[in-house]
């Protein structure tokens, strides 16, 4: 259990170059703003760009449903904080991270650090937001069935990062899956297709919030999550993000 979502949500893959892949992002381009308008727009979006939330799941890598809570802080595709109550809090202040458990509090090395920067990546491209920068190369994948809904996917890659594919849904833009490979601690850090899906979008605040997501890996379900005290800010307070002494 104390590796619940500790692992990171994508493993890097390096690039020698966006150049290598055919751009595709002129075509989904109408999509893509129509999601982050349907999301809050883009000045509301960037602006707020702070968040928590609290969390209820359901665990199911052991092969039994293991129920938990906890919390997220975020500030998006910088910062976050991970409680997972009675088991530990996982935080990375923008530079540096570190595991708090049992009362001993150890710093984030090496593939752990890694990994959490790469979750931080994964976030940036769901936001939408950045997808126009030269930065990014996506690649369409086709039309699909998420939900009983009809998504439009694609796959964003960026050099020295990981691949991170969208569905967004073709009526609203908004996003409904994301899939990409992680490394599984379960799995003794084999890699690993995750694949998550979104569901109950809510308003907070002018901002479009999905409150329902089911993870999967290698199809096999891994977490469950239901969000509630959703909040969004321009800043997550630093607090949140300072190392326990």
């Amino acid at each position: 259990m104390r590796q619940l979502l500790l692992v990171a949500v994508c493993a890097v893959v390096m690039t020698t170059g966006a150049s290598v892949w055919a751009d595709d992002y002129a075509e989904l381009k109408p999509l893509i703003e129509k999601g982050i308008e349907s999301a809050g727009g883009r000045e509301k979006l960037t602006k707020r760009g702070g968040s928590s939330l609290k969390l209820n799941g359901m665990y199911h890598a052991t092969g039994n449903a293991v129920p938990f809570t906890g919390r997220i802080v975020r500030q998006r595709g910088e910062k976050m904080r991970l409680e997972i109550d009675n088991v530990y809090t996982v935080v990375y202040n923008g530079t540096q991270g570190w595991l708090s458990a049992n009362g001993a509090v150890v710093d984030l090395m090496g593939e752990q650090a890694e990994n959490v920067k790469a979750d931080l990546h994964v976030e940036r491209v769901t936001s939408l937001l950045p997808l126009g920068s030269d930065k990014y190369t996506l690649t369409k994948l086709g039309e699909s069935q998420v939900n009983g809904k009809t998504a439009v996917g694609f796959r964003v890659d960026a050099t020295g990062e990981c691949s991170v594919e969208l569905s967004l849904d073709k009526q609203t833009g908004l996003v409904l899956k994301r899939v990409h490979q992680t490394r599984s601690t379960e799995q003794g850090g084999q890699l690993v297709k995750e694949e998550t899906v979104y569901a109950e979008y809510q308003t907070v605040d002018g901002i479009q919030v999905p409150s329902k997501s089911v993870i999967h890996r290698d199809g096999a379900k891994y977490v469950e999550l239901d969000a509630s005290q959703i909040e969004v800010m321009e800043t997550a307070r630093e607090t949140e993000f300072q190392r326990p002494s």
